[in-house]
């Protein structure tokens, strides 16, 4: 992607056309980077884009991690000021470690956002970033709101932080990689067996998908409780800064 081309934009979806300066003329490009929500600072767009990932990885495919390497071109050739990726469910661990630099640096999405969103048994959330902008100019403030968490929202979400911040990230990378179902019916144990969502097969019966969800979702809050206490403090809930 060159600095030089023209920048189209509507509400849900943005394309650049590059071009080279150059006596022959060259063949345009298309880039259609899709935007979820519409919002804009520093005048030009905040690229907001969200995934839910039960049945398969997230990231696990190059086509997923191609497109990110897009968000960061534009980025850079300041085409939209920023880009956010809210990750709902199953993440790939290696695309994980590949997008924060192994955990030692920026890595190739500099600029990228990536907010991991937790479900909590009461039916709330917790938005955790899964990877920090390089440029803190760059990055949406995220806001938890624990007002009405209840006491085991608490006890997950302590246990997701406890994991997140050691040092050795394989129990955090656990949680959000791999399903774990306890007591599955034989229905889903089949498909389970069968490769499950590393083989991106469907659930096609809505009892057995609902059951699935209902497992995973136990699975995750029970395997968060479990992790090891640390001596570590849950962060105050701050307010979050809003876009110009």
């Amino acid at each position: 992607m060159r600095p030089e081309g023209k920048f189209i934009g509507n509400p849900a979806r943005y394309v650049y056309v590059p071009w080279a300066r150059s006596p022959t003329p060259c063949e345009p490009r298309t880039i259609t980077l899709e935007n979820d929500v519409t919002l804009f600072r520093n005048g030009k767009p905040v690229l907001y884009d969200t995934k839910f990932s039960l049945l398969s990885f997230y990231g696990h495919s190059a086509r997923k991690r191609s497109q990110l390497l897009k968000y960061q071109a534009a980025i850079t050739h300041r085409l939209i000021d920023s880009a956010v990726i809210e990750i709902k469910g199953l993440v790939d661990a290696s695309f994980c470690q590949w997008a924060c630099g192994a955990w030692a640096g920026a890595g190739p999405l500099a600029d990228v956002q990536l907010i991991y969103t937790l479900p909590l048994p009461s039916g709330k959330t917790f938005q955790h970033v899964l990877k920090p902008c390089r440029r803190q100019s760059k990055a949406l403030y995220v806001t938890n709101d624990d007002h009405f968490y209840l006491d085991e929202d608490r006890a997950v979400v302590d246990g997701f932080l406890r994991a997140a911040h050691r040092e050795d990230k394989s129990l955090f990378l656990s949680l959000i990689s791999e399903p774990q179902i306890k007591d599955p019916s034989q229905d889903l144990a089949r498909y389970l067996a069968s490769g499950g969502a590393k083989e991106h097969l469907e659930l096609t019966r809505m009892e057995l998908y609902r059951e699935y969800i209902q497992k995973y979702h136990e699975g995750l809050w029970n395997a968060a409780k479990a992790v090891p206490e640390l001596s570590f403090q849950r962060p105050r809930i701050v307010k979050a800064a809003a876009l110009a």
